[in-house]
């Protein structure tokens, strides 16, 4: 853990629903955060370095109960973390793939070209 205090991102809503996609039919806590939300977090965070650890500060105008939003934001985006390390992953297995196909077709054609 860093000594440092955490880099703080703060976001001001009217209500607690602003900040959840309210298409998305899951329980209220379990939905997915709002595209606007979300965009907003991560390019605050981006600008903050990868060492420093974040914290999200939310601000509701008209507080309702907030119990379980900070669980429910913080699954959301462990859920995110997961889906891309998977999506990473199968971009290096079709990267490492096509690196073996090329370089057998290298070698194809520099016994070709002798």
């Amino acid at each position: 853990m860093n000594a440092e205090n955490p880099a703080v991102i703060e976001l001001r809503l009217r209500e607690i629903a602003q900040l959840f996609n309210s298409l998305d039919p899951s329980p209220f806590l379990e939905r997915d955060l709002d595209a606007k939300a979300e965009e907003f977090i991560e390019s605050w965070a981006a600008e903050i370095p990868k060492h420093r650890e974040l914290a999200l500060v939310i601000h509701v105008a008209t507080p309702a109960t907030t119990m379980g939003v900070p669980a429910a934001v913080r699954a959301y985006f462990c859920h995110r973390a997961e889906h891309k390390q998977r999506e990473f992953g199968q971009l290096m297995r079709r990267g490492r793939l096509s690196l073996v196909v090329g370089l057998f077709f290298l070698a194809g054609c520099v016994s070709v070209a002798q």
